[in-house]
Order: C-alpha cells, then structure tokens, then sequence
C-alpha cells in the first residue's frame, strides 16, 4: 500500500513537470513567432525605405 501511494506521488510529480515542459515549449513557440514575425516586418519596412529612397533619388 506505502509503495503504491508512493508510485502515485512520483507520477502526480511527473505529470506536473510534463505539464510545465509543455507550457514552457509553447510559450518558447509563440515568442520564437513574435520574433518570426518582427523579423518580417523589419523586412518589409527596408524594402520600403529602399523604394522611397529610389523615387527621392529619381
């Protein structure tokens, strides 16, 4: 009985730190996407500031 409420106890342990890996693997995701997305924008925003300074240039 001790060793089964034991077993209980170290898999309600390990199912907590799966739960924190997945939240912490997530939340790894959406900043890894914000950064995706930041990345994009600086790109886009050089290609305008390429264009204006072409058309200032002409």
């Amino acid at each position: 009985m001790i060793f089964n409420a034991t077993d209980l106890i170290f898999n309600l342990v390990e199912a907590k730190d799966i739960v924190i890996d997945s939240v912490v693997n997530y939340t790894n995701g959406i900043i890894n996407l914000i950064k995706y997305a930041e990345i994009k924008w600086n790109v886009a925003d050089n290609v305008l500031n390429a264009a204006d300074f072409i058309l200032d240039f002409v």
